[in-house]
């Protein structure tokens, strides 16, 4: 698929997922640990939404810095081949009009061959 890292698909690229499904999971957690701790006002239902927003901005700064590295490798693959990140998206570039998502051909009004 034209545009995609050359590591989609890898162990690496599963494990981001995993990674950044830790986030979603946790302030969940501290959203209803609040509304338990709003129903019977034990503090320990405060402490538990705490270290879970805690543990969400630790996910989530690990999937962030993660996604970052990668867009930086991928930039630099590309750059280092010579291609600019999006040179598929105008019909004049030096690849063919193949390469080029279907959508992307009918809006430049490029014919597949």
């Amino acid at each position: 698929m034209p545009g995609t890292s050359e590591a989609s698909g890898s162990f690496a690229s599963g494990l981001h997922g995993i990674v950044l499904s830790f986030p979603v999971a946790l302030f969940t957690t501290a959203l209803a640990a609040d509304a338990a701790y709003l129903g019977s006002a034990e503090i320990q239902w405060s402490n538990f939404a705490s270290w879970s927003i805690a543990g969400a901005l630790v996910f989530g700064g690990l999937a962030l810095l993660w996604g970052l590295v990668d867009w930086l490798r991928f930039l630099a693959g590309r750059a280092a081949r010579g291609a600019w990140p999006m040179s598929w998206c105008s019909p004049r570039c030096s690849r063919s009009a193949s390469s080029m998502p279907s959508t992307m051909r009918a809006t430049a009004g490029v014919r597949s061959a």
